[in-house]
């Protein structure tokens, strides 16, 4: 007996062949997605590593800062104290500058031991105002004015001693000059150096 067919071989074979190209589709959609999904977790994995690494950088750079800072700060509070240590010693060369002046000027005031005044010269101001010295004073006579001025020269701390006016002046019967000079200060290391 003879078999026929009434499906038609060729719907059958496209319907076989619709169904491999589906299953084969599938199968490489699905082999895309692990593929994708590998790469996608490798990818994220490398960015967390690159994230972890960029916050470690940041915090190593915080700390850096942190410290440039502190040394920063370390120089400005050295240079402060070295700034105040030279006002200091500034100071302390003025002020021994200024005993020496006091001293240099009590030693230029006439002296008579056997005058019933024996400081002949008494002095009323001294000021010094950087190189520059002012003096003023009274005098029983003009002589110990002369005297004083010429002590004063022969100092190695006065220089271009100048005598600015005396005026003579009378209270209570006694008479007495007034005077006004005005001198500069020689350096003192230039002293110390021997002039």
């Amino acid at each position: 007996m003879i078999r026929i067919n009434f499906l038609p071989v060729k719907e059958r074979r496209k319907e076989e062949e619709i169904r491999v190209w589906l299953f084969l589709s599938g199968f490489l959609v699905v082999i895309e997605i692990i593929a994708l999904s590998l790469v996608y977790f490798h990818f994220k994995g490398k960015v967390k590593e690159l994230v972890a690494k960029e916050n470690k950088i940041k915090m190593e750079k915080a700390e850096i800062d942190t410290k440039i800072k502190g040394v920063e700060d370390f120089k400005t509070k050295k240079e402060e104290v070295e700034r105040k240590l030279n006002i200091i010693e500034a100071l302390a060369q003025g002020r021994e500058l200024d005993v020496i002046l006091l001293d240099e000027l009590s030693k230029s005031i006439p002296y008579n031991p056997e005058s019933r005044i024996k400081k002949r010269i008494q002095l009323k101001s001294f000021s010094k105002k950087g190189t520059l010295i002012s003096i003023k004073g009274i005098s029983m006579d003009q002589e110990s004015i002369a005297f004083f001025i010429g002590n004063l020269e022969k100092s190695p701390y006065y220089k271009n001693v100048t005598l600015r006016g005396v005026t003579a002046k009378k209270e209570k019967g006694i008479s007495y000059f007034e005077f006004d000079l005005n001198a500069t200060v020689e350096e003192a290391q230039k002293v110390k150096a021997g002039g």
